[in-house]
């Protein structure tokens, strides 16, 4: 047994070197996480990768702007309609709020500002208040007994 432990720990002896650069590709030492298969195969994903990358990121963006748009349609819509004294039902105006908050996370990720929809914005919170206040909410009507059940009150 010694003669075979012999040579194996002198090549080991002389070759030391090539036993860590060996070890270290197949297990991260710790504290030191170093470990070139990780990094040289992420290399190759960034290479791989980078144009799609590139381009989700433009997808991403678009897609955001697009839905900012929208909100800002709608929250200006709305805001028009209150200001030609439509009435809206608290469903409608509590929906309007959930959009700003979306579109609040938007303009603070883009860096952008439109002093318009905040006016119109301001305008709707203002008209919320006095609804609320005065339980001045658009409601429906009471349905009828034959608009409950979906017939029009002719018999097959």
């Amino acid at each position: 047994m010694k003669e075979l432990l012999e040579p194996i720990g002198q090549w080991l002896g002389g070759n030391w070197g090539w036993v860590i650069v060996v070890l270290g590709v197949f297990f991260e030492i710790t504290p030191i996480k170093f470990s070139p298969i990780t990094k040289f195969l992420g290399w190759i994903g960034k290479k791989l990768t980078g144009d799609i990358r590139i381009d989700l990121s433009d997808l991403r963006r678009d897609f955001d702007e697009q839905q900012m748009d929208t909100i800002r349609t709608t929250v200006l819509d709305f805001a028009n309609s209150c200001m030609r004294n439509v009435k809206h039902t608290q469903e409608e105006f509590d929906h309007i709020l959930d959009l700003n908050k979306k579109y609040k996370k938007l303009v603070e990720k883009y860096e952008i500002e439109n002093e318009v929809y905040v006016e119109a914005y301001a305008f709707i919170k203002r008209v919320y208040r006095k609804r609320q206040d005065k339980h001045d909410f658009l409601t429906a009507p009471p349905l009828e007994p034959d608009e409950e059940s979906g017939t029009d009150g002719a018999e097959n």
